[in-house]
């Protein structure tokens, strides 16, 4: 069920050799984790607090190791003062970002 859910979902595209991600943050979290995959975002959470650009290098740290990136493949494309953000990942099907996050929502599904 997952599955079909998260590879129609809109929050996650393909755009010529890049994926966008559509995420909604939610900083000053006890743990950096992916909450769950809403109707029109991937739900962070992050340890970070949104000062000072904080939170979105914590974000950038998160994917990086979540996507197995460089912190270079991984940009902020739009929202860098707002909880809403468009992530855009280079070096990464869509497929994999998909099973990835698959991977890690089963996971921790204890945490969420």
């Amino acid at each position: 069920m997952l599955r079909a859910c998260v590879k129609m979902h809109p929050a996650i595209s393909q755009k010529q050799e890049c994926v966008l991600l559509q995420c909604r943050i939610s900083p000053k979290s006890k743990r950096n984790s992916i909450r769950r995959l809403c109707d029109d975002a991937l739900l962070i959470s992050l340890k970070a607090p949104p000062v000072d650009g904080k939170a979105n290098e914590e974000l950038v740290k998160f994917l990086s190791k979540l996507f197995d990136l460089r912190r270079s493949e991984i940009t902020i494309e739009r929202g860098h003062t707002s909880k809403n953000k468009l992530i855009k990942l280079s070096g990464i099907s869509k497929e994999e970002v998909i099973n990835r996050i698959k991977t890690f929502l089963k996971n921790h599904s204890d945490v969420n």
